[in-house]
């Protein structure tokens, strides 16, 4: 499993898995798990975080010979059916992949990511 996050207000969990399916586990036992989002092929999801404050949810993605990239899709209320909307890049071109990523919430956008001792913003 490549990718694993949780949005506590929401009680939502996240998943990618190896196949480029990215999940959406709701915590209140519905048993109503939906397909988010189905990546590209040239796209293979290794990491999440939410950014529980804007409701969004950053993806470090392989993107293969393109390096890597740190992509966000907006997460809908489950109560508004909860299918998210707009992937967009917000950091393209990465030479190595991030060993952690961190969404500042109060920054609206921007994405910490922890390389080995080097600290990208």
């Amino acid at each position: 499993m490549p990718g694993v996050a949780l949005h506590v207000r929401l009680r939502l969990l996240f998943v990618a898995d190896v196949t480029g399916a990215l999940w959406r586990v709701p915590l209140n036992g519905s048993g109503d798990t939906r397909l988010l989002l189905q990546f590209p092929s040239e796209l293979k999801p290794h990491q999440l975080s939410v950014d529980w404050l804007n409701d969004l949810l950053y993806v470090v993605a392989d993107a293969g010979a393109g390096g890597w990239q740190v992509a966000r899709i907006a997460i809908d209320s489950p109560t508004s059916g909860g299918t998210g909307r707009g992937l967009t890049v917000a950091v393209a071109g990465l030479p190595l992949p991030p060993l952690h990523i961190e969404v500042d919430p109060y920054s609206g956008y921007v994405p910490q990511l922890k390389f080995s001792h080097i600290s990208c913003m």
